[in-house]
């Protein structure tokens, strides 16, 4: 017997994976420039811009959920007016 899947939490487990995958290519980063550099420099940098990522990533989820929301919604207040 086949188990549903929830699309929405498919979406957040991508956007998690996709998410981690950026933070490890900028820890990569950081380790590469970090010899010429300094590591701490370039950790530094590289955790704010992760920061600054992970931020977008956040708001574009909260607006998603912000439509879907606003969307039920109305669409629930068109039946029973209509």
């Amino acid at each position: 017997m086949e188990k549903e899947t929830n699309p929405t939490w498919e979406y957040f487990k991508l956007l998690v994976f996709v998410i981690s995958l950026i933070e490890l290519v900028l820890f990569l980063i950081a380790m590469i420039f970090g010899r010429l550099l300094g590591y701490e420099l370039t950790l530094t940098a590289c955790f704010w811009f992760g920061l600054i990522v992970a931020a977008c990533f956040a708001l574009i989820i909260s607006a998603n959920l912000t439509v879907i929301f606003f969307s039920k919604l109305f669409s629930n207040i068109r039946k029973r007016l209509g």
